[in-house]
C-alpha cells in the first residue's frame, strides 16, 4: 500500500498539470517539438514523441512548425518522427494528414522529409528502402529534393532503381536553398557526380546509359577522388577529360587537408597514381601553381611532400 501511495504521489503533479492544460492542441504540440529534439538521445521510450502523436490523434494539426530563431531551424512532427520514431509511427502521422513534402530541419537539413533518408543511410538504419517506398506511396515528391543523388552518393543501387522507377529525374537538382548531405551538397545535386562520390561504378554506368552527360569534368573527378576507388577514377577518366587540372589538383589538396591525418593517404596516393597512369598526373608546373595559390603556411609539409612525390 505504501508503495502505491508513493507512486501516486510521484506522478500526481504531472497528471494534474496535464489535466489542467486547457491550451489549444496546436499550442501544446508546438511545445512538444523541441522537447522531442532535446530528449531524443536520453528518452529511449520516446515519451515526448508519443505524447505529440497522441495530440494529433486528438485533433492537433500534424503540420505545425516550430521555428527556433537561435538556431535558424524549423521542426515538424513528421521530421522528428522520421528521425527518432518507427516506420509505423511515420505511417500513422501520414494517415493523420502530415504533409510528406513539408521541409524540416529535424536532421539538421532543411529538406522535404523524403531526403531524410540521408540520415538513415548515414547511421546505417536498416529501414531506408522501406521508408522511401512508404513516403513515395503516400505522396512525397520524388523530385522535391535530390533523393536520387543521396542514394547514389551512398552507393545504394536498390534505392537508385526504386527512385528511377518512381519517376526520379536525372537532371541537376536546383533549389533556392542548397541542401547539404554528408558534407557534399554540391555532389548530390548532380546524379553523375553523386555516383562518382559513392564509388559504385554500376550506378555511374546506369546513369550514363540513361543519357546523363559527363559535364563539369573537374567536379566529376574530384567526386571520384573522394570515393577512394581507383576503378571509379579510371571510369570517370574514360568518359571525361578535365580542362583545368589546376582546379582538380587544388581540390585534391583540400581533400588531403580535410582528411585530418594520414589514415586515408595511402588510398589517396593510389588515386593520384591512377590519374598519373591515365595521363592526367600532377606536373611540376601545376605543383608550383598550387603553391602560389596557397602560401606555404596554409599547407602542411606532409601534404606537400605527398603531392610532390607524384609531380
Amino acid at each position: 500500500m505504501q508503495k502505491i501511495i508513493w507512486i501516486l504521489f510521484a506522478v500526481m503533479p504531472a497528471m494534474l498539470v496535464a489535466a489542467c492544460d486547457n491550451r489549444p492542441l496546436n499550442e501544446r504540440l508546438l511545445d512538444k517539438l523541441p522537447e522531442i529534439k532535446d530528449a531524443s538521445f536520453d528518452d529511449r521510450e520516446q515519451r515526448h514523441l508519443q505524447k505529440a502523436i497522441d495530440l494529433v490523434r486528438d485533433g492537433a494539426d500534424p503540420n505545425v512548425v516550430f521555428f527556433d530563431p537561435a538556431w535558424d531551424r524549423t521542426l515538424t512532427l513528421l521530421g522528428l518522427t522520421i528521425s527518432y520514431g518507427s516506420l509505423q509511427q511515420v505511417s500513422e502521422l501520414l494517415d493523420l494528414g502530415a504533409d510528406p513534402n513539408l521541409p524540416t530541419d529535424a536532421t539538421d537539413t532543411h529538406a522535404p522529409p523524403l531526403c531524410h533518408v540521408s540520415n538513415k543511410l548515414e547511421y546505417k538504419r536498416g529501414d531506408a528502402a522501406e521508408f522511401v517506398e512508404l513516403m513515395l506511396d503516400r505522396g512525397a515528391d520524388v523530385n522535391g529534393c535530390p533523393a536520387l543523388g543521396v542514394a547514389a552518393a551512398f552507393a545504394r543501387e536498390d534505392l537508385v532503381s526504386l527512385l528511377l522507377e518512381k519517376g526520379a529525374k536525372l537532371d541537376e537538382f536546383v533549389s533556392e536553398r542548397e541542401y547539404v548531405f554528408i558534407g557534399h551538397g554540391d555532389f548530390v545535386n548532380r546524379p553523375l557526380q553523386a555516383a562518382a562520390f559513392g564509388g559504385n561504378v554500376e550506378i555511374l554506368e546506369k546513369f550514363l546509359d540513361l543519357g546523363v552527360k559527363a559535364e563539369q569534368p573537374e567536379k566529376l573527378l574530384l567526386a571520384a577522388f573522394e570515393s577512394l576507388s581507383p576503378d571509379m577514377m579510371e571510369k570517370c577518366l574514360e568518359v571525361t577529360s578535365p580542362r583545368n587540372l589546376l582546379d582538380v589538383y587544388t581540390g585534391v589538396l583540400l581533400a588531403f587537408h580535410h582528411s585530418g591525418d594520414d589514415y586515408h593517404w595511402p588510398r589517396q596516393m593510389e588515386m593520384l597514381q591512377t590519374m598519373q597512369r591515365s595521363g592526367y598526373g600532377l606536373t611540376p608546373e601545376i605543383f608550383d601553381a598550387i603553391q602560389r595559390r596557397y602560401p606555404k603556411h596554409q599547407i602542411e609539409d606532409a601534404i606537400l611532400s605527398v603531392l610532390q612525390d607524384t609531380s
